[in-house]
């Protein structure tokens, strides 16, 4: 029967040694129809090759973590992934110190779960039972086997100690959300001591948890709801986090300025080319959701200038709402605070028949695509696509071609909310290899993109520890020796802008628009 080779790159490290530490190419024979996982092969190189190679593991069966290991950049257990390619770069998992090889040091991240158990005390009398429809809202974050994964891929996790991490606020949650549990505003104390307000919910912990975990969600957020409707704890939320939810509340936008100038501020840079002052909220197949960062911010209004100019040169019938635009609501769903938005903007958009969405905001469009429909509890009466989807369909329709190559060298930037969250990955890079830009990827990409640091509000919770994640992102473009970054989200270059060091930064509107 015909074998194949794996060849596998794993890191040696002694520290009581002095050899420097480096990594040991092995070549392994496996039988393609059998079925292997990264831990049968690591042990075969134990056993037939590198006899004194150290690893950690025990049951094998997914339930203990032992195994947790970095695989092809990727935190994850080594007996649950399975080998399905040639080549494989086995490493220790991130955010802790190594003790030999494979081996770390987890004593720092048990120590961390072990403060955010803060002990489980019921209100109920024995046996302590409840009902299933209760428990199910326990049930996705009971399936944790603390195997420490997603707290190695926490990008927070690798430049502040001021988060605890995904581990711990999954365990805060679990007691504080129990409907037995007594006490609950102890857990939301601990879960604001434990650093909840830090997260970006990039949902990169949930890449890499074997039980698809969904942590930022079910953990974080929840937890943020929770302390921020207790009139006891509203207090604790960070400054800068109540005052964004309060503009919003009272302006409609994030900036608290006049909503009715959303498109007035930037419009007029367009006027070259089409009166979009007749295209405001009229009944049109598309609508643009131009978002608060895009329409406000005067170092971003070009995004929104450069898709209306696309839209309108590709013959697009659109509007968009202007003054009738209200935020998203994204920041406040963040926040834990009120929901009232979900129904202002379906109603403006209800009422112009609209068939379509676009957003050039990811995260005006994960609040659209996954957030509305949850919250309400049914679709939407209307597609929602970011303008990447949108461009890439027309391109793949034949609806649509470029006429000029935008000669240009470049990595792509996956946005969280628009990869790990929405799962929109090929369509950007489409739209960039039709129109002519050499793409560059990253070492960190796809499911696996690392966090601008923009993401949850941490900005304006602590700017340091957002900008420290905002330059572990450049150094990878560095890395990769390219001189020129593309995202879609402007949140993203508004971040990696603070910190380009004479990199070249694009929003892909810009490389669509030079293709037109």
């Amino acid at each position: 029967m015909a074998r194949k080779e794996v060849e596998l790159s794993i890191f040696r490290c002694d520290p009581q040694s002095e050899v420097a530490p480096h990594y040991d190419r092995v070549k392994v024979e496996v039988d393609p129809q059998q079925p292997v996982t990264v831990l049968d092969i690591l042990l075969r190189v134990q056993q037939q090759h590198l006899p004194d190679l150290a690893l950690s593991y025990s049951c094998r069966a997914g339930q203990c973590g032992s195994c947790t290991l970095k695989i092809d950049g990727v935190n994850r257990l080594a007996c649950k992934t399975m080998v399905d390619k040639d080549t494989l770069t086995i490493e220790p998992r991130d955010n802790c110190e190594v003790i030999r090889d494979l081996v770390v040091d987890a004593e720092g991240d048990l120590e961390r779960l072990l403060e955010g158990r803060t002990g489980f005390r019921s209100r109920l009398k024995p046996p302590h039972r409840i009902k299933p429809e209760e428990y199910s809202r326990l049930s996705g974050i009971r399936e944790c086997i603390e195997c420490l994964a997603c707290m190695s891929a926490c990008p927070v996790r690798s430049v502040t100690d001021k988060y605890k991490g995904p581990m711990a606020m999954r365990s805060l949650a679990r007691f504080a959300f129990d409907p037995r549990t007594s006490g609950v505003e102890g857990h939301l104390r601990h879960a604001l001591r434990s650093g909840c307000h830090y997260c970006t919910a990039c949902r990169r912990c949930t890449y890499s948890c074997d039980k698809g975990i969904d942590i930022a969600k079910d953990s974080v957020v929840a937890l943020r709801r929770g302390i921020y409707q207790d009139s006891s704890l509203r207090e604790l939320v960070p400054k800068n986090i109540v005052a964004v939810t309060e503009a919003i509340e009272g302006a409609g936008n994030l900036f608290r300025l006049d909503n009715i100038e959303r498109a007035d501020i930037w419009s007029w840079q367009v006027e070259d080319e089409l009166d979009l002052s007749s295209l405001v909220n009229r009944e049109a197949k598309v609508a643009y959701f131009v978002g608060c960062l895009t329409s406000f911010k005067v170092s971003l209004d070009f995004i929104a200038q450069n898709t209306v100019r696309i839209l309108h040169r590709i013959g697009e019938d659109f509007t968009i709402l202007g003054p009738e635009e209200f935020c998203c609501g994204l920041p406040s769903h963040l926040a834990g605070a009120g929901e009232e938005f979900l129904e202002q903007n379906i109603r403006a958009l209800e009422k112009l028949g609209i068939e379509r969405l676009l957003c050039t905001c990811p995260g005006c469009y994960k609040a659209f695509k996954i957030l509305y429909p949850e919250r309400l509890g049914h679709g939407l009466p209307f597609q929602v696509q970011h303008l990447t989807e949108y461009i890439s369909q027309k391109l793949d329709a034949g609806d649509l071609r470029f006429a000029h190559a935008v000669p240009l060298r470049a990595a792509w930037h996956d946005p969280c909310d628009l990869g790990r969250h929405c799962g929109v990955y090929d369509e950007p890079r489409r739209i960039l290899k039709e129109a002519g830009v050499e793409v560059v990827e990253l070492g960190t990409n796809r499911d696996n993109s690392r966090c601008c640091g923009q993401g949850g509000l941490l900005p304006i919770v602590d700017e340091e520890v957002s900008i420290a994640l905002a330059k572990q992102r450049i150094q990878e473009v560095r890395d990769a020796g390219v001189s020129a970054l593309v995202t879609a989200c402007p949140s993203c270059l508004d971040q990696f802008r603070k910190v380009q060091d004479g990199l070249e930064l694009y929003d892909i509107s810009e490389i669509i628009l030079k293709a037109l």
